[in-house]
């Protein structure tokens, strides 16, 4: 990647130096963390759901990670959206 988003005052977006551009933006058990915290939603409300998170890098894990929004998925695919969700932060952020 090559921008990020920074709390200043707002968010704003910085470039990435060029060493961290292909280091993964969290580790795996952050991972796994918003995976859990992902099926938790969708048991709580009962249907899929679409979450928005945020890791403060400042604050240590597990507590550094925020829920910031859910909603219901209204089109789906066969699978559920929390292995959606799982199969995209697998195959995109998890370190191998």
């Amino acid at each position: 990647q090559r921008q990020m988003c920074i709390r200043d005052r707002g968010t704003c977006e910085e470039d990435v130096p060029e060493e961290k551009q292909c280091i993964p933006c969290f580790s795996d058990e952050e991972a796994r963390k918003i995976a859990e915290m992902a099926k938790e939603v969708e048991s709580h409300y009962g249907s899929p759901q679409d979450i928005e998170w945020a890791i403060e890098t400042d604050l240590p894990y597990p507590d550094n990670i925020f829920l910031v929004q859910t909603r219901p998925i209204t089109t789906l695919t066969k699978k559920s959206a929390v292995d959606q969700i799982a199969d995209l932060m697998v195959t995109r952020f998890v370190r191998r």
